[in-house]
């Protein structure tokens, strides 16, 4: 399960589990339909831009997430409702979709999108619900070509090992920077010359009080 955030562990796309989930007696049925809802993509409720670095991540193997770490299910509904069938089959998770959308929701526009989406009441913060997470705005990884989805796979390959700064400092972080580079011009095929304005965007947005909460790190 992951259950709780942990920033010295999620400076990585992949994070690690840091729960074990046990049945109680007599709710095997329930544990059940849990699982069949356990994901590798999670989304961040809480996030706090000062000392966490990820929107969202991936487990290496599927997981059943918690208050901090919800599952999320990207899937393709071809089941057509049937009236003669009781109930439908639970979605499965469609990762050809998992792996754009993770890379986007880490890039700078992703960030800002997550920040803008969310309560900003405590400084630093931006806090939203599970009622509301599916309204957040993502890359419509639906009406990516196999040959995008292709590459997105190899960038999260590339960046998967490779360590992020807090949200905070994404002005000064190489590798979302270099995140940027490759989501904007290698999957999405945008021309080098608009990697000017995600620049100006990393500096405007970590100037913002609400974002670096007043630490040192931020902007001069």
């Amino acid at each position: 399960m992951l259950w709780a955030h942990k920033a010295e562990n999620e400076k990585k796309l992949i994070v690690a589990p840091d729960k074990e989930g046990r049945v109680r007696p007599g709710l095997n049925q329930k544990a059940v339909g849990i699982w069949a809802k356990a994901t590798r993509l999670h989304f961040s409720l809480d996030l706090g831009f000062g000392s966490q670095p990820l929107a969202a991540c991936l487990t290496e193997e599927r997981c059943i997430g918690g208050r901090a770490w919800p599952n999320y299910i990207l899937y393709e509904n071809n089941n057509p409702k049937n009236n003669n069938q009781a109930k439908p089959p639970a979605p499965t998770e469609k990762m050809e979709w998992v792996y754009p959308v993770v890379l986007w929701s880490n890039t700078t526009l992703g960030l800002l999108i997550r920040w803008l989406h969310g309560s900003r009441q405590q400084i630093g913060r931006s806090i939203t619900t599970i009622s509301r997470l599916p309204e957040l705005k993502v890359l419509d990884h639906r009406s990516l070509t196999e040959e995008q989805l292709a590459t997105a796979q190899a960038i999260f390959e590339e960046f998967r090992e490779k360590e992020f700064l807090p949200a905070n400092e994404a002005y000064l972080d190489p590798t979302r920077i270099g995140l940027d580079e490759a989501v904007f011009v290698r999957m999405l095929a945008q021309p080098e010359e608009i990697m000017d304005w995600p620049e100006v965007i990393r500096d405007r947005w970590c100037r913002e009080p609400t974002v670096h909460g007043g630490k040192s790190t931020q902007p001069r």
